[in-house]
């Protein structure tokens, strides 16, 4: 079994509100609150420790419900599920056998968003198994909290290091870009693991992938693939 630990933000949620406006979605344009105007106002009102609110549930029972009536491809998504898409197309994971992890912030915003992303997974591309970890302090509007987050966030990501997965797959395409160096940094941290980098910007057609292994790294983009000797000058 691979573990594919999976950065996310909360673009899956703002999507389907660029997409709902587009389209002149009357519950999006009528006079009183809007569900962009809900999703702010949950963010103000409650923490993640509400999660359990029967207005939270409704508010993402209704988000699915809207993105399931769109036209908005499961490409077009977001991040998150465009790369899980094509990492299934080029049959790096099977979402029959292989774990996902969906790593999210400790904001409130965050885990609705991540919530509305496992519903997605598990109905649009058929993962079986997943699960949802808290990254506490990760905020890009704090360096203080953002540093001593990375240092709480790498302390839970070796747990999955020391499980004996088949392989450790970096999904680092969605979420806050200040992420991207610090998991790149620790998917090089084990050379004797077989680890992946995965990257996959919004709607792009090709993953850019980088295999660490055994002290070795490789970088594939498509057909091309390079090695890091071919990268040092």
């Amino acid at each position: 079994m691979r573990c594919i630990l999976t950065t996310t933000g909360t673009s899956i949620i703002t999507n389907i509100f660029k997409e709902m406006i587009n389209k002149n979605d009357k519950t999006e344009l009528k006079a009183g609150e809007s569900l962009t105007g809900t999703f702010f106002r949950l963010c103000d009102n409650y923490s993640i420790e509400d999660y359990d609110s029967p207005e939270i549930f409704t508010f993402i029972k209704t988000l699915n419900e809207k993105y399931s009536k769109c036209d908005l491809t499961i490409n077009r998504l977001s991040a998150e599920t465009n790369s899980s898409d094509k990492m299934i197309n080029e049959n790096l994971v099977s979402p029959e056998e292989d774990l996902v992890v969906l790593l999210h912030s400790d904001t409130i915003g965050g885990l609705i968003a991540t919530k509305l992303l496992e519903v997605v997974l598990r109905e649009k591309l058929k993962f079986k198994k997943i699960a949802l970890q808290k990254m506490d302090g990760i905020k890009g509007d704090d360096a203080d909290k953002f540093g001593s987050g990375l240092t709480k966030l790498r302390l839970k990501l070796l747990n999955y290091t020391q499980n004996e997965y088949d392989q450790l797959i970096f999904n680092i395409s969605g979420g806050y870009k200040g992420l991207i160096p610090a998991m790149t940094i620790f998917s090089m941290s084990e050379n004797n693991t077989d680890y992946m980098l995965c990257y996959l910007f919004e709607s792009s057609e090709k993953i850019v992938r980088f295999n660490f292994k055994m002290g070795e790294i490789d970088l594939t983009c498509g057909n091309d693939r390079t090695t890091i000797k071919d990268l040092l000058p």
